[in-house]
């Protein structure tokens, strides 16, 4: 089943959660502590947009963009686009959350190669799972039973692997890796959380 087809199957079926996730929450908290509020969001590969509808709920001015389905007609701006081909120009925030573990890793560097050059660009917040517990090798592809009966693509790193790469691009602000951060019906993955600057 190619990407967008998986995806327009799983949010038709409406299995994603509805409510905003727990990173979405996280932050939230760290724009308004930081006062980043007059900043434009953008929420790559933003699903059925909870966490978009969130960020814009509490006054952050937010489009969400993705290929497939976009059932949520509360998004205030909604973007059917590649996120490869997409220009990031205009966007000061860039929320990646569990987009990064969907790419193969020869399409990640491209996305990172385009927020990079996007000079606006000031922060960019990952949440990606991580190859730790499942893997001892520094990255692999796998893949994992889905909610549409699919097997489903996952390209999993170790935190060390993730960081160096990361650092070609932005400045770390902060690495955190854990369970606890996502936690789905039984599932509890490891997974790796990031505040990025783009220098």
């Amino acid at each position: 089943m190619e990407i967008k087809e998986y995806w327009d199957d799983f949010y038709k079926k409406n299995l994603a959660p509805q409510d905003e996730s727990n990173f979405a929450r996280e932050t939230l908290a760290y724009i308004q502590k930081n006062q980043l509020n007059h900043l434009k969001l953008l929420d790559v590969a933003c699903g059925n947009g909870r966490d978009t509808f969130y960020f814009s709920r509490n006054g952050i001015e937010s489009t969400g963009i993705d290929i497939s389905v976009q059932p949520n007609a509360e998004i205030p701006v909604f973007l059917r686009e590649n996120i490869l081909d997409f220009n990031y120009t205009n966007f000061q925030l860039i929320y990646l959350r569990f987009i990064v573990h969907a790419l193969k890793e020869r399409d990640m560097d491209i996305l990172l190669d385009q927020i990079k050059q996007a000079k606006k660009t000031q922060y960019i917040f990952i949440e990606t799972r991580s190859a730790k517990g499942i893997s001892d090798k520094e990255k692999i592809e796998t893949f994992f039973k889905s909610s549409v009966g699919e097997e489903h693509f996952r390209m999993l790193y170790s935190e060390t692997y993730l960081s160096e790469k990361l650092r070609k691009y932005f400045k770390i602000e902060r690495i955190e890796e854990n369970r606890g951060f996502s936690i789905y019906k039984n599932e509890d993955p490891v997974c790796i959380r990031y505040t990025l600057r783009n220098n």
